[in-house]
């Protein structure tokens, strides 16, 4: 886990120095040093995306010494790796605090529904995931993981319209039909599970 005080903390607080002599004194350089602070954040997002956690849990250490990176990112970033390397819980928690400064992060939404769905919480992943399905839509992944709170919700029923849904969305994501057919069968409608096992 990224429990550490730089991951863990506030910003970075005031090192002894007036306000107004601090700001003075990084105003000239503070837009350069974001900039380049922000290239070492794209970085760890590259390591993530290309299944490098590890190597992307040690540069986002690094980058958490650094004043002018906003603690939001560090967290929603840790967060991401954690969730990836099988912690959701840890997971769970960060993306709460970022939701709870920046609600709009509507992909974050997504992420704390798949930490709350592996935390076996579906009500809470359920709602997590409906406050982010103005992203989620386009995502065939998105529509199956709130298909499948459902269902671990005993609600099956429910489950076929939130597949339903997405199908009429996404027409050419046929393993739609293949959860479509898993689901009828859960609800004991063989004749019609088979229909949609066909048309898969």
């Amino acid at each position: 886990a990224l429990a550490t005080p730089a991951l863990a903390g506030g910003d970075h607080g005031d090192d002894g120095k007036s306000g107004e002599a601090k700001a003075a004194r990084l105003a000239p350089t503070a837009p350069a040093q974001r900039r380049a602070a922000y290239k070492k954040l794209e970085a760890v997002r590259q390591d993530i995306s290309a299944g490098r956690y590890e190597q992307a849990r040690a540069k986002l250490m690094a980058a958490a010494k650094n004043r002018h990176i906003a603690r939001v990112d560090l967290q929603a970033l840790a967060g991401l790796i954690e969730l990836s390397l099988g912690l959701p819980a840890h997971a769970a928690k960060r993306f709460e605090y970022v939701l709870k400064v920046r609600p709009t992060k509507l992909a974050l939404w997504i992420f704390l529904g798949q930490a709350r769905f592996a935390l076996k919480q579906h009500q809470k992943a359920l709602k997590a995931l409906q406050r982010g399905e103005k992203v989620g839509k386009k995502l065939v992944a998105y529509w199956l993981l709130r298909s499948r709170c459902q269902l671990a919700l005993k609600r099956p029923a429910k489950a076929m319209v939130v597949l339903q849904r997405a199908y009429r969305q996404l027409p050419k994501e046929h393993q739609l039909l293949r959860e479509q057919a898993v689901v009828l069968a859960e609800m004991q409608l063989f004749s019609a599970a088979k229909t949609a096992g066909l048309r898969y």
